[in-house]
């Protein structure tokens, strides 16, 4: 293993990509749990999970990748989990790495990185700490990533079945082809609805609240619902569009969409709320200003969301050290800021704040014990300016999940279903 490790590093790509096909034989193969133990531990497949050419590779190369971070997640149960996550450092390289591949363009590859994450959320019912990692900064925005997923998708739908901005019928000179790129894109959005579906089936409280909430923030409310309750500013010509109302598809579209929800997706919250939102006489105007009639431009969405896989790619190389704190941010994650090696900083701001620490307290002090004084001293390294931007991207996933996150204060309060169940009923 250590001689894996060696060559993995080696220039050549060719190199990794024999020996992770290698791996993945072995993997897939090992029946006898001694052996697996010993695969398993000592970080080797970490090492090799974690290398910094993978995120430069090709598409075949990829493909490799996420079959064989596929066949670990297969053999991994609540036992050898232990080998591979470590709560006390926030790390959890192979459904980190996966998820970095959700938007990729390939769907092949986009539906083995949602098997992971189903895998291990499923998972993490029998293992709390897991849950908690699933549950906060940065893996939580996955469940945003999916609801954005699907607003993008119907947009795309409702654009490819022939409706201009203003929602008239196009006649396409190229219709043929567009119908191929349009039933393909069809076919997509009902595999993110069963996939919407598969998550619910977890059949865990926690999880289906953050996950309806972000459907509901991101995408049922502001573009379904949005849609058909602003339907006559677009039947009716000489009705004034409101400035509030941004980026909504056709009526017949929308209500396609929710046709596909009550068809396929079984999760009895969903389907109340929305038949409440659909069929009431009066919807409350609260929840109509607060949620159907958002503002909904860009900035709705996470501030790192991106459609485009190579764009993602890019901001991520590049990412600044008021991003990095942005994104991943939670108590383990600011405490490992200061245990890190180094050699290994990518950021001057943080070695500051290591030899900062290290003066004062020594190099064997417990970080847990000093959170309020790292956040303080974390908060010193930003403009007033990055600050404001930090703490409205924690406001905006702890409002879309309902789950406080970060340096948000009380937005969880602002979120859909604290909403309805607590002020609307």
């Amino acid at each position: 293993m250590q001689e894996f490790i060696k060559a993995s590093k080696s220039k050549t790509i060719d190199i990794l990509l024999q020996i992770i096909k290698s791996l993945s034989s072995l993997i897939l193969t090992i029946t006898d749990k001694a052996f697996l133990f010993y695969l398993f531990s000592n970080n080797f497949i970490n090492n090799i999970i974690t290398n910094d050419k993978i995120i430069e590779s090709s598409e075949d190369f990829l493909s490799y990748y996420i079959n064989f971070l596929k066949s670990l997640s297969m053999k991994i149960d609540v036992t050898t989990i232990k080998l591979f996550f470590h709560p006390e450092k926030n790390s959890f390289p192979l459904l980190e790495n996966a998820i970095k591949l959700y938007n990729y363009e390939d769907s092949m590859i986009r539906n083995v990185v949602k098997n992971i994450f189903l895998r291990f959320a499923n998972l993490s019912t029998e293992y709390p700490p897991l849950k908690e990692f699933i549950m906060s900064l940065p893996i939580i925005k996955f469940f945003c990533f999916i609801a954005c997923r699907l607003t993008d998708m119907t947009i795309d739908l409702n654009e490819f079945a022939g409706y201009n901005n203003l929602y008239k019928y196009n006649i396409n000179p190229e219709f043929e082809f567009k119908y191929e790129r349009l039933k393909a894109l069809h076919d997509d959005l009902i595999d993110e609805i069963l996939y919407v579906n598969d998550i619910f089936g977890i059949n865990d409280s926690q999880i289906t609240f953050i996950f309806l909430n972000s459907l509901f923030y991101y995408y049922i409310c502001p573009l379904l619902i949005g849609s058909i309750y602003n339907y006559k500013f677009f039947f009716f010509p000489n009705t004034r569009i409101k400035n509030d109302v941004k980026y909504l598809v056709s009526p017949e579209i929308a209500l396609y969409i929710l046709t596909l929800f009550f068809s396929n997706v079984h999760n009895d919250s969903l389907l109340n709320i929305l038949c409440i939102l659909l069929f009431k006489k009066n919807i409350n105007i609260d929840i109509i200003n607060k949620f159907i009639n958002i503002q909904f431009t860009e900035k709705l969405f996470p501030s790192n969301y991106s459609y485009k896989y190579k764009d993602q790619k890019y901001k991520e190389k590049n990412m600044s050290f008021c991003q990095y704190i942005a994104y991943n941010f939670n108590k383990n994650f600011i405490c490992n800021l200061i245990m890190q090696k180094k050699e290994n900083i990518k950021y001057f701001e943080n070695t500051i704040i290591i030899n900062k620490f290290e003066k004062l307290f020594g190099e064997s002090f417990e970080p847990s014990e000093h959170y309020n004084e790292i956040i303080i001293e974390v908060n010193s390294m930003f403009f007033n300016f990055e600050k404001q931007l930090i703490k409205d991207h924690h406001d905006t996933i702890s409002k879309a999940t309902g789950v406080q996150s970060g340096l948000s204060q009380n937005e969880y309060k602002q979120s859909f279903l604290y909403f309805y169940n607590y002020v609307l009923r």
